[in-house]
């Protein structure tokens, strides 16, 4: 009998339905008078010694009239004797808020309820007098039918209450509402109570055969007999007596009325585990259907959804792993049973459906394991994908083709409007959520309803935001009226108002990718990136699970629910950065993993647990780094390779993002799509320095590259690529070759067309010393090759062309034939005879046998020249600054240190510069004037020959380990420092 009381009260619970009309007993386990006390204050203050409860009203209205009816007085008297100040909500308080009633109804004047709302992070509208009632809106409410002090319209003496219904009319009218429709349970009031009785007739009159029978929880001392239960249930009240819940053996009378409550409350909150207690396995079999079938029709679950549901049977820990509660029934039991069934035994008809189901269920959340004693077993339930593995592997060309698809279904809708939205075709992406949400709303499918609004409400945060840039200003339109609901609706507000069926079943998708929801998240996220960097920092041997894990498995949980489910979140701040934070440090865990420690631990013979990279890692470096964050995180981690698993599902993501711009983004139209995409490529290429990939990928990217002129991926950024890729990891062919001449050529033939017609010809870059002529580095960059139509085109140019740049024809000398390289060298005599340029003096110097003494001359002729505007400039100053033209005597001291240059002939100009000094004497230099920051600017070559000087390299050796051991220097220079002496000079 009480086990159906409990029951119907947790039932109401989860429809939304639950009232709790409060005492004053539950306030004076805070500490505050009841109504017995406070009416004994007023007594004494009258001077009556004794009463009953028949003159609870009177002596109030007595009290009254000996003030003669002072109000200021009569409340202050009330307020001292009540004394709110340290009171604090209690823990009955916060049991009654883990039941989540739809409202509280009570008689206090205190304002502890309210309290123990915010502490509980519940949203209630407190209502004390008829004009707060309409106001509630639908709302959660608290209905103090007594009023409370703040409004000074307390229920407490006789004519307050002979007035009541004047005055409460509609508190009244909700208060006949409430009994009409919700389960009330009555607590912190005695059987006899006043206005126990008082509500009870009051409430039976109005509501005659809509009466329901309130529950009534008994805390008192005395035992009720059987007469007196059948007499207060036949005036309306279902009683249930703490005395229930405990065991025959214990002194009940000894438990304190903080324990009765909670006695019950308890088993109110955990009825559903309790009721399980008595099942066999086929009816638990049909409780673990029931929990996990609602989830089914999402595509893709989170493990701690799961979890979440199963509680407190069972929970999923971070890798997969089904724990069971062993105080709790076994709800897998059975399921476990047909898990390990050979598969030629079929499993009943009846159970069918529900097992496969479950396994959808669990499928769906990557659950794959059980742990049972101390033993783990695979459940076998299959594979699917994860997340969106069009979103993953950058196939926008097959969102695409789902685009075009023609169907009318709602779940289809739904999934080409998420790929619109992640094509950045806003508003088209907008209309259709739209369309989809009413759509099914009129279908009653709620889930389908509800993500599509949230989708429509987070797409138009992404239109506004993108709207309210400087650069795409006005790109989206959205209608005025859209715009005034969307600015105004609260987090929660679109789950709040569907069907509490509906809410009941999915509770744990109430607030799917609010704000709230979002910075819980981050902040989890923070501190499991906390612990994990800790664990690296302290280097610590972890066993089982490590910090690496749950950081790993909170991003790879978060992306598949979000993006399997087509959650668009891609315009969060809170959801980006929380990406960037765990994938940095997967990154910088990674970097370590592998590094000799000089320090042995207790655990250094064991490995340990390593981080591997995948596709999945890939795709968030991709999509929301950008190519400067890509360059700070390696060079933090101090990575010059990152290598992935899966890396042909990594080359088809690659060649998905350069094929979908080449085919469609490069005609598009709308500014704000094709910069952001060139942005995505600019990411790519930036990560592609540290990954080995093969040379058809790289032909590929090449081609893409250079067929287009983008916005974003200057000249300089390709030269980059190709230096990394052609030059430095040697991945070139005939075919990359032909593709680089092509487009050598094609801008030489812009540059003269320029020429022709007196226009001016120039390709954006980042950097002063690269620019389209340098392509011809990378047209074969370590074997001699000699093309045919670069030297026409060079023909050309030194024919027809004089104001065409020398200096860039020196990038094309190595691929000419032999009659255009006399050609162009004697094109570089006359330049230098009218006006001196180092550039094409070195040159010359590489290039011819001999340097005349005439071209030695014309050289320290240059130098005096800017010896002499040195001083002229500041007289007391002579010794040359790093800065043009006085670097020409740095380079020249540095030829002379090759030998391509003869010393004598530059002796003179020694004491002007300590950096020429040290190339022109470098075995006889004071190193006490060696400055430590031309190690910095020194290039690799010159390290390289300063290193092959066996008394150079010891002193630079040594100049480093001093600056390292006594001077304070930035970690960044710190850790060039270290690698010039690892590389070069030990």
């Amino acid at each position: 009998m009480v086990s159906n009381k409990i029951k119907l009260i947790y039932e109401a619970s989860k429809k939304e339905a639950l009232t709790f009309f409060v005492g004053a007993g539950i306030s004076k386990i805070s500490g505050i008078p009841n109504w017995n006390e406070l009416i004994k204050s007023i007594s004494g203050e009258l001077g009556i010694n004794k009463f009953d409860t028949g003159d609870y009203l009177t002596i109030p209205q007595m009290y009254y009239y000996q003030i003669k009816k002072d109000e200021k007085k009569y409340f202050k008297f009330i307020e001292n004797n009540i004394d709110l100040t340290n009171a604090k909500p209690n823990r009955i308080h916060d049991l009654m808020h883990m039941l989540k009633p739809s409202s509280f109804i009570t008689t206090n004047f205190d304002c502890l309820i309210e309290e123990s709302a915010i502490q509980n992070c519940a949203f209630y509208k407190t209502v004390a007098t008829d004009k707060e009632v309409p106001k509630i809106n639908g709302d959660k409410f608290i209905l103090k039918v007594h009023g409370d002090l703040r409004h000074k319209n307390i229920v407490l003496k006789e004519e307050d209450y002979l007035s009541y219904s004047e005055n409460f009319k509609l508190i009244e009218t909700l208060l006949k509402s409430i009994f009409s429709t919700n389960t009330v349970v009555f607590i912190g009031y005695g059987l006899n109570d006043y206005n126990i009785k008082l509500i009870l007739n009051w409430a039976k009159t109005l509501l005659e055969d809509d009466f329901r029978p309130p529950f009534f929880l008994y805390t008192d001392n005395n035992e009720l007999n059987e007469l007196e239960l059948v007499y207060h249930e036949s005036r309306g009240l279902s009683i249930i007596d703490y005395r229930e819940f405990y065991e025959t053996h214990v002194d009940v009378k000894a438990v304190s009325y903080e324990e009765r409550y909670s006695s019950i409350l308890k088993r109110v909150i955990s009825w559903e585990a309790i009721d399980c207690e008595t099942m066999d396995k086929n009816e638990l079999f049909e409780i673990l259907f029931k929990k996990l079938e609602p989830l089914n029709k999402m595509v893709a679950l989170k493990m701690s959804d799961i979890s979440k549901k199963l509680d407190p049977f069972a929970r999923i820990d971070e890798v997969g792993r089904i724990y069971l509660n062993q105080n709790k029934p076994n709800i897998f039991e059975l399921f476990f049973e047909f898990c390990n069934q050979n598969n030629s035994v079929k499993i009943p008809d009846e159970y069918e459906f529900e097992f496969n189901i479950i396994c959808d269920v669990l499928r769906k959340a990557r659950v794959d394991h059980v742990l049972l004693g101390d033993k783990v077993e695979a459940l076998n339930l299959g594979t699917i994908e994860f997340g969106d593995s069009k979103c993953i592997s950058f196939d926008y060309k097959g969102m695409q083709k789902i685009i075009n698809t023609k169907s009318n279904k709602n779940s289809l809708l739904y999934k080409k409007a998420f790929y619109h939205a992640k094509l950045k075709n806003y508003n088209i992406a907008y209309e259709m959520f739209k369309d989809v949400a009413n759509s099914a709303f009129f279908e009653e499918d709620y889930l389908l309803y509800y993500l599509a609004q949230e989708n429509k409400r987070n797409l138009y945060k992404a239109i506004k935001s993108t709207n309210n840039s400087f650069m795409y200003s006005g790109t989206f339109v959205v209608d005025e009226n859209e715009k005034l609901r969307l600015d105004d609706l609260p987090d929660n507000e679109i789950f709040n108002d569907l069907p509490v069926e509906f809410k009941n079943r999915f509770s744990i998708f109430s607030d799917l990718y609010s704000a709230s929801y979002l910075y819980r998240n981050a902040y989890q996220s923070f501190l499991e990136n906390n612990k994990m960097m800790e664990a690296i920092e302290k280097d610590t041997f972890e066993m089982g699970i490590t910090n690496a894990d749950k950081v790993i498995h909170r991003l790879n949980e978060n992306l598949h629910f979000f993006l399997g489910n087509g959650l668009y979140l891609d315009e969060f701040i809170e959801f980006k950065t929380t990406v960037k934070e765990s994938v940095s440090l997967i990154v910088y865990k990674y970097s370590i993993q592998n590094k000799n420690k000089f320090r042995q631990s207790a655990f250094s013979d064991f490995k340990g647990k390593t981080v591997v990279l995948d596709e999945i890692d890939f795709y968030c470096l991709i999509e929301y780094f950008t190519h400067q964050e890509i360059s700070d995180l390696m060079n933090k981690c101090r990575l010059k390779e990152l290598k992935f698993l899966n890396i042909k599902n990594i080359e088809m993501a690659i060649k998905n993002l350069f094929k979908y711009y080449d085919d469609v983004l490069s005609i598009e139209k709308i500014r704000f799509k094709q910069l952001t995409y060139q942005n995505k490529l600019k990411t790519c290429i930036t990560l592609l320095r540290y990954l080995d990939i093969p040379i058809s990928t790289i032909q590929y990217i090449i081609k893409i590259l250079l067929k287009h002129e983008f916005r974003e991926i200057l000249i300089s950024d390709k030269i980059l690529f190709l230096d990394i890729q052609v030059y430095l990891k040697e991945m070139t062919n005939n075919n990359i070759r032909k593709t680089i001449l092509n487009k050598l050529i094609d801008y030489i033939n812009q540059e003269k067309n320029s020429i022709r017609s007196g226009t001016h010809f120039e390709l954006h870059s980042s950097r002063s010393d690269s620019n389209y002529w340098h392509l011809a580095n990378y047209l074969s960059p370590k074997t001699p090759w000699i093309s045919k139509d670069l030297s026409i085109v060079v023909n050309d140019l030194l024919n027809n062309y004089s104001t065409y740049d020398s200096k860039k024809i020196i990038a094309y000398y190595p691929y000419l034939y032999k009659k255009i390289k006399a050609k162009f060298i004697k094109r570089v005599e006359e330049d230098l005879k009218k006006t001196f340029d180092f550039d094409l003096f070195l040159f010359l110097i590489e290039h011819k046998s001999k340097v005349s003494k005439s071209e030695i001359e014309i050289l320290k002729r240059q130098i005096d020249i800017a010896v002499e505007k040195e001083k002229t400039t500041n007289p007391n100053v002579i010794v040359i600054t790093d800065s043009k033209p006085f670097g020409i005597l740095e380079n020249i001291g540095y030829l002379c240190f090759l030998n391509i240059l003869n010393k004598e002939d530059f002796i003179e100009f020694l004491g002007l510069s300590e950096k020429f000094d040290f190339f022109m004497q470098e075995e006889n230099f004071d190193f006490e004037n060696f400055d430590m920051t031309w190690l910095f600017d020194f290039r690799r070559d010159t390290h390289k020959n300063l290193s092959t000087h066996t008394l150079v390299k010891e002193k630079i050796k040594s100049q480093i380990y001093t600056t390292l051991k006594e001077q304070e220097i930035q970690s960044k220079e710190k850790g060039i420092l270290v690698n010039l002496l690892i590389e070069y000079y030990v």
